[in-house]
């Protein structure tokens, strides 16, 4: 039987605030207890590196007429062989087929590129909040009434995440979300707040649309309109040696989840003061030239946001007042690039566990923006796996982004009200042999939430899906993982969560049923 538990829950960026402060100890505590591998394991020998290319001359122009044998890719100096390669004209959205939703999205346009906008009212100041919004409104004006890339709006403070917007083509559609959205005041800049803890907040809001988005196979630009998180020197008095060591480690998974995801990064500061610029520009070294195979750890003694950007591949923008041209830059390089593969031909990652990756090009004057490298060792794997998992749970039930990591589809029982059925495509599942059959563990949570948005009831449990290793051709339903769930209706709920996660490599997804009276 589900365990029923009822009462709100903590807010999830909170619990990722707790995670990260004792996260100095916790590696330690990991070490000796030995646990199972995080979900996160990276296998060099057998991984694929793939690296989505922006490629500017000298005045920032594009230049989307290269070739695969334009390129040369090195890893920490070594050279490697290019096993795919995509132009930017195989990133186009399908003719046809709009896109209103994360579901549209999914089921029209899996590969296409997507735009998702994030307003930092967790540490912007509220005038400078004011502003940003104001050169967000005014770059949509700016823009065509349909989109090159489906777009998603959301707002991140420092108690919630919120999707304002879900995927859409329309530009009507966004400019509406944005003028009914009413910004969170951030009292806590004006109170005083941590600087490890807006760090911690901010890296568990990039790490939820990491997470959330992680299903849809096509590159994303997330264009984060705000200040970021404040920088944190490493070697200061204040951070002792364990301290380090957890914020490193923090930092280091985010930048794997983003990488995983397919995410690259660009940050816009609002602050309307100057007109100073920061972007990052590749000095790439001429065709066959040898690259410095150090593979030093970009996070090794300042933690900023703008290195967290350049190390997606993005950029970062500060002190400007046309805000509106930045996000037009960033959202162009969006779907303007190339995707190019390589699987690693250097399997011992034993004293590096930063891989440091470069681009040279063949054509002369040219810049290359990307992925600056991966990080391979213990050090960038989660924190304790099972603190990890109810991190990830509780994030998954409190915001409303639409996780993608696994496809799951709720239906309500009509022969037995609050019963609901929820699938799994088996596919989407790691399975193992167990005895005669195949098993996959799973974490299966509902909730029930009402119109403001409050957990109301949750049921949880921890479940083993089952399947026999042969079939008979005509066995029902087969092809889906099935699990049944009671959950009693609650005074005032409005709707239902589930949210599934996949123990085996930490993928989850999500369905919403409206609570039928």
């Amino acid at each position: 039987m589900l365990k029923l538990i009822s009462g709100l829950s903590c807010s999830f960026l909170l619990c990722m605030g707790m995670l990260l402060v004792n996260c100095g100890s916790t590696a330690q505590e990991t070490k000796r207890e030995k646990e199972p591998a995080p979900p996160y394991t990276i296998n060099v020998k057998a991984r694929l590196v793939t690296l989505d290319i922006v490629v500017t001359d000298r005045t920032g122009r594009l230049r989307n007429d290269l070739k695969g044998d334009d390129f040369q890719i090195t890893e920490d100096g070594v050279r490697q062989t290019i096993t795919s390669f995509e132009p930017p004209s195989a990133h186009t959205l399908p003719i046809g087929r709009p896109i209103e939703s994360t579901g549209d999205l999914e089921h029209s346009a899996p590969q296409s590129p997507v735009d998702i906008v994030v307003l930092d009212e967790l540490n912007t100041h509220f005038q400078d909040m004011a502003f940003a919004r104001y050169a967000l409104k005014k770059y949509l004006n700016a823009q065509p009434a349909q989109f090159q890339a489906p777009t998603i709006l959301i707002a991140v403070s420092h108690e919630k995440l919120i999707v304002l917007r879900d995927y859409t083509e329309n530009r009507s559609a966004i400019l509406s979300a944005l003028d009914h959205h009413l910004a969170a005041y951030p009292w806590h800049l004006q109170t005083g707040v941590s600087v490890i803890q807006q760090l911690a907040l901010s890296l568990g809001a990039l790490e939820q649309v990491a997470q959330a988005t992680a299903g849809h196979p096509g590159h994303k630009n997330l264009i984060w309109v705000g200040h970021g998180f404040p920088g944190i020197n490493l070697s200061s008095p204040g951070i002792d040696s364990n301290s380090a060591h957890g914020i490193r480690t923090a930092v280091q998974q985010a930048v794997n989840m983003l990488r995983d995801s397919r995410i690259t990064l660009y940050t816009i500061d609002p602050t309307a003061l100057t007109s100073s610029l920061v972007v990052r520009t590749d000095s790439n070294s001429v065709l066959g030239a040898v690259e410095d195979g150090s593979g030093l750890d970009p996070f090794d003694g300042d933690i900023n946001f703008t290195a967290l950007a350049t190390a997606t591949g993005g950029k970062a923008f500060y002190s400007r007042n046309d805000v509106d041209r930045e996000i037009d830059e960033s959202v162009r390089d969006g779907v303007n690039y190339y995707t190019i593969s390589y699987r690693p031909n250097n399997d011992s990652d034993a004293d590096r566990p930063y891989r440091r990756i470069r681009v040279s090009l063949t054509v002369p004057g040219l810049h290359a923006g990307y992925r600056d490298g991966y990080y391979t060792r213990d050090e960038a794997q989660p924190m304790a796996n099972t603190k990890r998992v109810k991190y990830d749970m509780d994030a998954a039930e409190e915001n409303t982004l639409v996780y993608t990591g696994l496809s799951v589809i709720a239906d309500s029982k009509a022969a037995n009200p609050g019963t609901y059925l929820v699938r799994i495509p088996e596919r989407d599942l790691v399975w193992s042999t167990d005895g005669d059959a195949e098993s996959a563990k799973l974490t299966l949570v509902a909730v029930e939430i009402d119109a403001k948005n409050r957990i109301l009831r949750r049921v949880t449990n921890v479940v083993t899906a089952r399947r026999p290793l042969t079939r008979s051709a005509g066995e029902t339903d087969a092809g889906f993982a099935r699990l049944e769930i009671s959950l009693p209706p609650a005074t005032g709920a409005v709707r239902v969560r589930f949210v599934v996660r996949s123990d085996s490599d930490g993928r989850v997804g999500t369905a919403d049923r409206v609570v039928e009276k």
